[in-house]
């Protein structure tokens, strides 16, 4: 998720919980990317997911932090 080159135009697909994204999605994707937490942790609220996701949108884009 962080290693990710965002400069570039960006589209986030969000998976359910369970499941994640379908297969058909995910072979439309020209990257996927995951948060890697601790073995601990078991699942992480996909509206967590997402705002973390867009933090890491907004930090790799060049310009003023919001």
């Amino acid at each position: 998720l962080w290693q990710v080159d965002y400069r570039r135009p960006v589209a986030i697909a969000l998976g359910s919980e369970g499941a994640g994204l379908r297969s058909l999605l995910q072979k439309r994707c020209q990257q996927l990317v995951t948060l890697t937490g601790s073995s601990e942790m078991v699942s992480l609220n996909v509206a967590s997911f997402a705002s973390i996701a867009l933090a890491a949108v907004v930090r790799g884009r060049p310009g003023p932090s919001p």
